[in-house]
């Protein structure tokens, strides 16, 4: 089981990867709609903050999609930690019994 303070590292890791995200986002959207640049400038600039943006936050939206499938509520969760179970008894195959 994972101490507190793991836990606490990391949802503030993952707060503060989400928070980038949606900093470089509205950089983005800003950058395309901005008129202090010419055109072709602007909308590279703004494509390339949008797409570090969603980049960045891939890693974080996956990481909570793969802990709602195999959460212990779920039917394949409680499949996985059964099988868990199952598989690792604490005892290694190669361990003599007298």
């Amino acid at each position: 089981m994972d101490s507190p303070h793991t836990i606490i590292k990391d949802t503030v890791a993952s707060c503060t990867l989400f928070a980038v995200a949606q900093a470089a986002l509205g950089a983005g959207v800003g950058l395309l709609i901005a008129d202090r640049m010419n055109r072709t400038a602007r909308n590279i600039a703004g494509i390339t903050a949008i797409s570090l943006g969603i980049a960045s936050a891939a890693p974080f939206l996956v990481g909570m999609f793969s802990r709602q499938i195999n959460s212990p509520r779920t039917a394949r969760g409680m499949r996985n930690r059964l099988n868990s179970i199952r598989e690792d008894s604490g005892i290694h195959s190669s361990a003599e019994f007298f």
